[in-house]
């Protein structure tokens, strides 16, 4: 944190007002370093969006990267899902978040969540580990096959 001091007395050639404007920006400085030390917001390392058309379950997303260099969980975001197969607006998408490791290994299960998507709904999960990641779609309206899903939104941020 940087500290500043200031002194009423001055020094050469400076006057009741630039002293009176050192003060506010002394103290605009302060207030501001203190906001970032105690109340920064939790910002996510990265995010993307994207929208799904006519996927079956068993649909994997592109993979990311979450280099875990904050204390962000990761999110999934589905918006206006529709099972276009049985025209069912609003259905529901669950989703699995798979840690992918190399080659020899399995792939890790990071947990199923399912999203009630009519217009919006958001699952998170743990902070996870850095790894590569992507999320499969399970099933849809409940069903491990014979859906298709669209979704006009989705966002996954980490």
């Amino acid at each position: 944190m940087v500290l500043l001091s200031i002194t009423d007395q001055g020094g050469p050639g400076m006057t009741g007002s630039s002293m009176n404007q050192a003060k506010r920006l002394a103290i605009s400085v302060v207030a501001v370093a203190t906001l970032f030390a105690i109340g920064s917001p939790a910002w996510a390392e990265a995010a993307w969006s994207s929208t799904l058309s006519g996927v079956l379950t068993g649909f994997n997303s592109r993979s990311w990267a979450d280099h875990n260099i904050d204390t962000v969980k990761t999110s999934i975001q589905f918006n206006g899902c529709v099972d276009i197969d049985h025209g069912y607006v609003g259905t529901t998408a669950t989703v699995q978040l798979t840690q992918e490791t190399p080659w020899y290994e399995p792939d890790i299960n990071m947990g199923v969540k399912t999203l009630n998507c009519a217009s919006s709904d958001t699952q998170i999960w743990a902070q996870e580990p850095a790894a590569s990641y992507h999320f499969t779609v399970v099933k849809i309206g409940g069903q491990t096959s014979g859906g298709r899903l669209d979704a006009s939104y989705v966002r996954v941020a980490y």
